[in-house]
């Protein structure tokens, strides 16, 4: 992430994976809980770790690192 920040706003992009961190921190065993709780099966529960792995894969897909 220090390579990819543009050396003036490296602060504020570290503040906001920190921020992005904590945040799905709780969001994703909510998640999880909450769709065993619904459904009452464990596997649909595993689903959300599934959804949000590939929603991240997906996220960084086109994220590429500069040339030097």
């Amino acid at each position: 992430m220090a390579r990819l920040s543009p050396p003036e706003l490296r602060n504020q992009m570290f503040g906001l994976y920190a921020l992005s961190g904590r945040a799905t921190t709780s969001i994703g065993p909510l998640l999880v809980s909450w769709l065993i709780t619904v459904t009452a099966s464990q596997r649909a529960g595993l689903t959300v770790v599934v959804v949000l792995t590939a929603l991240g894969t997906l996220l960084l897909l086109p994220v590429r690192e500069p040339r030097r």
